[in-house]
């Protein structure tokens, strides 16, 4: 049996609207469990939405409150994409980079 045909588990970190599970599903790969870390409100909905009755999507909140080791032997698959705020140019008032308030949280994800 190949890796597609058991499934993975995923840990999807700044997930926001989980485009990594639907990315993932419409590429065929089975998907076992999802877990997401997400704390944005109308992110939040959105997941409830479309993912509210799926018993393998795991929303764990806050990626400052997860601790990677809890999880390493049963993730397969890890994505993010930390926000970027403190690195745009089109944020005119806090352009700290990696060291801003929110684009600092990189670091949780690495």
């Amino acid at each position: 049996m190949t890796e597609n045909e058991k499934g993975i588990n995923v840990l999807s970190l700044f997930d926001g609207i989980s485009c990594a599970k639907l990315a993932l599903e419409r590429a065929s790969v089975k998907i076992n469990k999802y877990y997401s870390s997400e704390i944005d409100k109308s992110a939040l909905k959105i997941q409830e939405h479309h993912y509210g009755a799926d018993t393998n999507f795991i929303q764990l909140g806050d990626i400052r409150n997860i601790n990677g080791l809890d999880l390493a032997d049963e993730i397969d698959l890890v994505v993010f994409g930390s926000p970027c705020t403190n690195l745009s140019s089109i944020n005119p008032v806090d352009r700290r980079g990696l060291e801003g308030s929110e684009s600092r949280l990189f670091y949780e994800g690495y």
